[in-house]
């Protein structure tokens, strides 16, 4: 082959029938040629080593890689599926309905908060929005939130876009890494009672 008329090493993976039960298996062969003094080619030294379990292991590998591949895609877009039903339902909802980030902040918040608080409160830590009187109850429920799986209802107070304050009540669960216990995010749903309290 080309190998033999340019006198380059080769490597070249190819299957031999194994006599003792008929199967084929992967082979890989090397040649190095070995040089006279002129430069010309006087020998071949070659080996020829058996792969077949190395080349099963690399088919096995690209097959669950493929697979796997497959079902991080299905995920994906059954998380962006429910990520745009949810934005449907809750700006659409007459609750207020938010996420926040670990530390606390909005990180997305619906109309409705919007209508309420008169402007987004993305960014902010809702004790930024809170009755001063408040602020220690959802500094409570917030460290609360990490240790239990369990929804937790705050009743507090809330400056509303004229500057007073609303009695709001929020259910805060968060979510936590697939099978780990860290918070990536809190999910929290609010309505205003203020006119239920009095």
């Amino acid at each position: 082959g080309a190998a033999v008329a340019t006198g380059q090493t080769y490597d070249i993976e190819y299957r031999l029938k194994r006599q003792s039960d008929g199967e084929y298996r992967w082979h890989l062969g090397r040649a190095v040629p070995l040089y006279d003094a002129e430069g010309f080619v006087v020998k071949w030294f070659g080996t020829c080593t058996d792969i077949h379990e190395q080349k099963r292991a690399e088919s096995y590998l690209r097959a669950h890689q493929v697979t796997l591949e497959h079902r991080i895609e299905e995920r994906e877009a059954e998380a962006e599926r429910a990520t745009a039903l949810y934005q449907l339902l809750a700006e659409n909802a007459t609750d207020m309905v938010s996420t926040h980030r670990p530390d606390g902040t909005f990180e997305y918040a619906t109309p409705s908060w919007v209508d309420f608080a008169g402007a987004t409160p993305s960014g902010l830590y809702p004790v930024a929005l809170s009755h001063p009187d408040d602020v220690g109850l959802l500094m409570a429920n917030y460290k609360r939130a990490f240790d239990t799986t369990e929804p937790i209802t705050t009743l507090w107070r809330c400056r509303r876009a004229d500057g007073t304050y609303g009695w709001l009540e929020t259910r805060t669960r968060a979510v936590r890494q697939a099978g780990g216990s860290r918070v990536v995010t809190f999910v929290c749903a609010t309505r205003d009672v203020t006119h239920g309290r009095f």
